[in-house]
């Protein structure tokens, strides 16, 4: 079976999360991904999911379309590599 890392932004009320789902058997090398600044592993299945809401979109016609019909569009990402960058 292959495994996933799922990471979902959900909205709830006033607040929005960002939230990571990762299997267990590879929780240990992810902690560990994220220090070295990188996350790839064969046979590991990444995607980023989302419900867009209208008054996320950054176009102000496709913001002003979606807040008139109000859209929203579910959108799953498939993602190759997850880079973790550090500064100050």
């Amino acid at each position: 079976m292959t495994k996933q890392v799922e990471i979902y932004i959900r909205e709830s009320g006033d607040r929005t999360y960002l939230n990571f789902y990762i299997p267990e058997s590879i929780k240990e090398h992810f902690i560990a991904a994220v220090e070295s600044g990188s996350f790839s592993e064969e046979g590991v299945k990444v995607s980023l999911e989302l419900t867009a809401q209208p008054k996320w979109f950054t176009g102000q016609d496709e913001k002003e379309n979606a807040q008139l019909s109000n859209q929203m569009i579910h959108v799953r990402v498939p993602v190759d590599t997850v880079n973790f960058h550090f500064s100050d």
